[in-house]
């Protein structure tokens, strides 16, 4: 998917290159390919070298900068704040706010209308009901997970309370 987004960029935006590669959390599916993208700055939550050092992951671009907990950052003039998950998904997950856009992306934290493979793997129930509660409270009205398409804040509200209800 890596090289095709890279093909679309370089399409809708020629001569303009990748400044910065955010990584939601160390799961292979969110992380390999990267290079693909050729991006000058790489960022991942600080835990991410100890899951990958235990597998394979060739196809992961080296982060050039760590951070743990919610941090803010500035990139082409855009706020995005990266709101750590804590114990959720996995313990290196992220959620992305942008306030200006008014937009929510998550990853593999929640779905809209759709079931999650198997249940939701890798997710610690308590944590991952903490984590959407809190994303619920930001001022949003787009919510973008990783798959399966987008939708709006109550569709994360709806995802939510199927989890809680289950």
């Amino acid at each position: 998917m890596s090289s095709a987004l890279s093909k679309e960029l370089a399409k809708h935006f020629p001569g303009v290159k990748v400044d910065t590669l955010i990584y939601s959390h160390y799961h292979l599916d969110h992380t390999g390919g990267g290079a693909a993208l050729s991006p000058t700055h790489v960022i991942a939550h600080e835990k991410c070298p100890t899951y990958w050092n235990a597998v394979e992951h060739t196809t992961v671009l080296e982060p050039t900068r760590y951070i743990a907990g919610d941090t803010t950052l500035i990139i082409g003039g855009v706020e995005i704040r990266a709101l750590y998950m804590g114990l959720s998904h996995t313990d290196t997950l992220y959620a992305f706010h942008f306030p200006s856009e008014r937009l929510l992306f998550t990853a593999d934290l929640g779905l809209v209308r759709t079931m999650a493979p198997d249940g939701v793997p890798d997710r610690y129930a308590p944590g991952y009901l903490a984590a959407m509660n809190r994303l619920l409270t930001l001022d949003f009205d787009t919510f973008v997970p990783s798959h399966f398409g987008y939708g709006n804040k109550q569709d994360l509200a709806d995802w939510r309370d199927m989890m809680e209800s289950g």
